[in-house]
């Protein structure tokens, strides 16, 4: 991925009541968020988080236009937590560079985490930051430093996240699965991967045949794609939206135009134009025979239960679980031009089920399940091997970056000698691999540098949906993991949820 060095700021002033906008709502800025004179939530007290940049306020000179590496910053979204992980911020979320006058308010005792993310016109993200502080009082101020990210792979990469480790739900309801309409928190059926844009998480909900998108401002959760009753099919390939059926969709990827879903029963790869909704098939026959043909024509190939997916923008690369396999679809305006191959594991046919480092076609996988990249590497959750893979792009060569093997959730410094239990979701931010670690229902980290190492962020071990910090925290059954540059989402399979892992 590309290195940007910018650095931006953006601050935030605690305000006193006699200067607020008319329709945000009073509040009083006489307490601090924590001390000795913060007086309790219950007493009604609002704080109100104006904001502007680099110290000008509102109105300064340098608060009405922003350019970041010839790109133009024209909207910032600011949220606030508490330090569990829940929001506690109310009021305008996104605010325009070129008319700041929105407040947020806050009305809970203790410190915070200010967040912020800037995007330019077209919604693209550009800047990510965070910082926990406590404010002080009237006129107290908070500035949050943005490093550059960038969509890659179906993450937001580039800066790596400072992680309290608080983990909470951020939608669905562990004790309650269904389809459902738009709604908050809204439902989910066995969600399986995840990705985002930064501004969207996008979820394969496998159990419910659809594609859900929950805004991360707000939470709100809406059917994307699919039958909203959930029923399972090919109907009307090419129709828009909820018009469309998928039937167990499993993987899914985005490169911010468009999404990318492998259709796991279906056996095909199907692309949404997130724009329209527009859902058609990429690659695969769609709803055909299982199989493993290799194809200069996109609908000419087939899969065998393909079950992740990631992009560097020129490729899709799919975990082809039940060939064994990890395969290459060129990305093209026509079929003609989707050529389908195998970039490691057996090309041709049905990948005998093993564990072997080496050149592409001599590698061997176990039904892996998670793939992400970061331009350079693919890196693969190969789930019945119970290993972290890394696949380079430029020539397939393959080996085994953690895990010896051996089913477990021993942490190590040096990554072979850790184990797994199933590993099914990955991601990265650049520097760090996010590991869903399923069976174990834990989260655990690999960093990319050699040797590796493996530590558990979160997950006590046991199924369960308590929120918590750390390995306080229980998960049930993680498939799928993404980051937008500030947390990690987790798609808890049988938990029926979205986590955040702050």
């Amino acid at each position: 991925m590309k290195n940007r060095n910018s650095i931006i700021s953006i601050a935030m002033l605690c305000l006193a009541a006699t200067i607020l906008t008319a329709g945000i709502g009073l509040a009083s800025c006489t307490n601090a968020l924590s001390g000795s004179t913060q007086q309790s939530e219950s007493s009604g007290d609002d704080f109100t988080v104006s904001v502007f940049l680099d110290g000008g306020g509102e109105n300064a000179a340098g608060a009405k236009s922003l350019a970041f590496d010839n790109v133009a910053v024209t909207a910032v979204t600011v949220l606030v937590f508490n330090a569990s992980g829940e929001r506690i911020g109310s009021g305008s979320l996104e605010k325009n560079v070129s008319s700041w006058g929105g407040k947020i308010s806050v009305s809970e005792s203790g410190s915070a985490v200010f967040q912020a993310v800037a995007f330019d016109s077209s919604s693209k993200l550009l800047y990510v930051g965070r910082i926990t502080k406590t404010l002080l009082g009237a006129n107290d101020m908070v500035t949050v430093p943005l490093g550059a990210g960038e969509l890659e792979g179906g993450s937001i990469q580039g800066y790596v996240p400072t992680l309290s480790l608080a983990v909470n739900i951020f939608a669905g309801n562990p004790s309650v699965a269904g389809t459902g309409t738009d709604a908050l928190p809204g439902l989910f059926i066995n969600p399986y991967q995840i990705t985002t844009d930064g501004k969207y998480l996008y979820v394969a909900d496998m159990g419910s045949n659809n594609i859900r998108r929950v805004e991360i401002a707000t939470q709100i959760v809406t059917t994307f794609a699919g039958d909203v009753a959930g029923a399972a099919g090919v109907r009307n390939d090419g129709g828009i939206g909820n018009l469309t059926r998928f039937n167990s969709p499993r993987g899914i990827t985005t490169d911010g135009t468009y999404l990318y879903v492998a259709d796991y029963a279906n056996h095909a790869i199907r692309r949404i134009t997130i724009s329209s909704r527009l859902v058609e098939s990429y690659a695969g026959t769609l709803g055909a025979t299982a199989g493993a043909t290799e194809a200069a024509a996109g609908s000419a190939a087939l899969f065998n239960g393909p079950s992740g997916i990631t992009t560097d923008g020129v490729n899709l690369y799919v975990a082809d679980t039940t060939n064994n396999k990890i395969r290459k679809i060129v990305i093209g305006a026509t079929d003609d031009t989707r050529a389908v191959s195998t970039i490691a594991g057996l090309t041709g046919a049905v990948g005998t089920a093993g564990w072997l480092d080496g050149a592409g076609a001599g590698a061997l996988f176990s039904g892996p399940q998670g793939i992400a990249t970061d331009g350079t590497n693919l890196y693969i959750a190969d789930t019945g091997n119970n290993r972290i893979r890394q696949v380079k792009i430029a020539d397939g060569a393959t080996s085994t970056l953690a895990g010896s093997g051996a089913t477990g959730s021993l942490d190590a410094e040096t990554g072979i000698n850790a184990t797994f239990y199933g590993p099914s979701g990955i991601t990265t931010d650049g520097a760090y691999l996010y590991i869903a670690d399923s069976t174990n229902h834990k989260i655990r980290r690999v960093e990319i540098a050699s040797p590796h190492s493996v530590t558990t962020l979160a997950g006590t071990g046991s199924a369960g949906s308590t929120n918590g910090v750390g390995t306080a925290a229980a998960f049930y059954g993680p498939m799928g993991i993404t980051t937008d540059g500030l947390n990690l989402f987790v798609s808890d399979y049988s938990g029926y949820s979205i986590r955040k892992v702050q």
